[in-house]
């Protein structure tokens, strides 16, 4: 496994106890949640089409995966629909972009490799 899912992994392991234990999905107002979540989806975007250090890149996994986790227990917690889709939606709207980036930079960094490797 990777050092970014990793760090994914363990932000996950830190957000969902600590969404459930202290039940903040649940106890703020929706538009406060949605606030919280973009706020840690921000260093993803950033550190993925800004080209980060790998330290930054890794720390943005961490919180990626303390939003992930959080995010999981808000559909649970929530009675909102509304939530739950715009939940979803913003994964699926960040997810696959982010996706195609990276299957594109790796492809470009496949072929310089691939260029330096034959000659």
């Amino acid at each position: 496994m990777c050092k970014g899912c990793t760090m994914g992994l363990a932000g996950m392991v830190v957000g969902v106890p600590v969404a459930v234990a202290t039940g903040w999905t649940a106890r703020i107002p929706d538009w406060q949640l949605g606030l919280a979540f973009a706020a840690m989806l921000l260093p993803t975007v950033a550190t993925s089409l800004l080209g980060a250090p790998r330290p930054v890149k890794l720390v943005a996994r961490f919180v990626l995966g303390v939003l992930l986790g959080s995010a999981v227990v808000a559909l649970f917690a929530t009675s909102s629909w509304a939530v739950r889709a715009g939940t979803v939606g913003a994964y699926l709207a960040v997810r696959v972009p982010l996706e195609r980036k990276r299957r594109r930079d790796d492809r470009k960094a496949m072929e310089r490799w691939n260029v330096r490797g034959a000659g």
